[in-house]
């Protein structure tokens, strides 16, 4: 392959608009392209940008996005459900703080400063075929570029059609759930997040000095198709019942919470290292 100067990028959630900057500030122009018609705002519960996703973030001249929409987070405290701590660790002190981020947050902030750039990012567009630089899409349009980059998230349509017999996403046994609400009255745990090993289920949690709380909690469940028809109405006091007895603030969080906040993530999964 001789020099690159274009490429297409699959997928315009988080990683697409990056890799999309990171290709331009190389002199690589790149246009987007998002299989949905609409924008992701709304969608998900927090997730944190750890130091070397600052640092990469900062490379490409995006790391004031995440502090924009981020919440400092100096480190981390596992604790047992009686609320013994069992440890804590922090990130090295000349290395950037963590931070806290609502992923839809995150999301429209570094697709807007995709777009301030000039970064094309075009919607509707659901790749069905890719031969070598040429793409399709179901809508009949195409394109091409020199090169095809997949940020088109664990069932990546552009992993499956470069190498068919890749990996498939594996259930791991977890249902996951995540909400805001209010921590007024519940001990803040400042700017650290509490990792808790419940009786039943994994607790974890961060209640600022403000009164600003968030939690997530991971529900072991056998069937990845268990409660698949319920609520968030119905999935918060089985939340609730999970932590029952566990001496941590897991119930009174989970009550607070709206059910029109809760993100019901569903069945949590992995996948293994592909071969191509």
């Amino acid at each position: 392959m001789g020099t690159v100067t274009s490429a297409i990028v699959v997928g315009g959630g988080i990683a697409g608009p990056v890799a999309a900057m990171a290709l331009q500030k190389a002199g690589i122009a790149a246009t987007v392209y998002e299989g949905h018609d609409g924008f992701a705002d709304g969608v998900g519960g927090a997730l944190s940008i750890a130091p070397n996703g600052r640092t990469a973030l900062a490379a490409i001249d995006a790391d004031h996005v995440v502090e924009r929409v981020g919440t400092p987070m100096s480190g981390m405290v596992m604790q047992s459900w009686t609320g013994k701590r069992l440890a804590e660790f922090g990130s090295f002190e000349d290395l950037p703080a963590m931070q806290l981020v609502w992923r839809h947050e995150l999301y429209r902030a570094l697709y807007d400063e995709a777009v301030a750039r000039g970064i094309r990012i075009e919607h509707g567009k659901r790749l069905t075929s890719l031969h070598g630089g040429t793409v399709r899409f179901a809508d009949g349009a195409g394109a091409e570029a020199d090169v095809v980059i997949g940020a088109d998230g664990i069932r990546s349509t552009v992993r499956r059609l470069i190498d068919p017999s890749a990996p498939e996403p594996r259930y791991v046994g977890l249902f996951g759930f995540g909400a805001r609400c209010s921590g007024r009255g519940v001990p803040p745990t400042g700017d650290r997040m509490h990792l808790v090993f419940g009786r039943r289920a994994f607790f974890g949690y961060q209640v600022t000095d403000g009164g600003d709380g968030g939690w997530f909690v991971n529900l072991p469940s056998k069937d990845p198709s268990s409660g698949a028809g319920n609520t968030p109405a119905q999935w918060l006091p089985i939340l609730a019942d999970a932590f029952a007895g566990d001496r941590i603030p897991a119930v009174e969080l989970i009550r607070r919470t709206d059910p029109a906040d809760l993100v019901v993530t569903g069945g949590l999964e992995d996948i293994a290292s592909v071969p191509v």
